[in-house]
């Protein structure tokens, strides 16, 4: 029976290592997006994404640490992989066109 434990144990242990990475990871990504729309040419649509992605960055890292049945739903890791990739998109949209009304001045 000692088995068991040790078992469940090391399962626990690894998930919360996954979880500490996915939660640094959001965090540092957050901070630097920000950054990154903040600082060249801060025009009202990247301060608008930056404070979206700052909000739902932070509520998303928070939530999964500290709410056990958010980690357990396939459908809510679904639904944040297409917001972080719409934010990626409105991002390089904010980028492309910046780099086209520069490049014509």
């Amino acid at each position: 029976m000692a088995p068991a434990p040790i078992l469940l144990r090391g399962r626990a242990l690894q998930a919360s290592q996954w979880l500490s990475l996915f939660v640094t990871v959001r965090l540092l990504g957050v901070l630097v997006a920000t950054g990154l729309l903040l600082g060249h040419r801060a025009t009202p649509g990247n301060r608008l994404l930056a404070v979206l992605i700052l909000g739902y960055g932070t509520f998303s890292a928070a939530g999964a640490a500290i709410v056990p049945a958010m980690r357990a739903r396939w459908v809510l890791w679904s639904a944040d992989a297409g917001v972080m990739l719409a934010f990626l998109i409105a991002g390089q949209a904010c980028s492309s066109f910046g780099v086209l009304g520069s490049a014509g001045a």
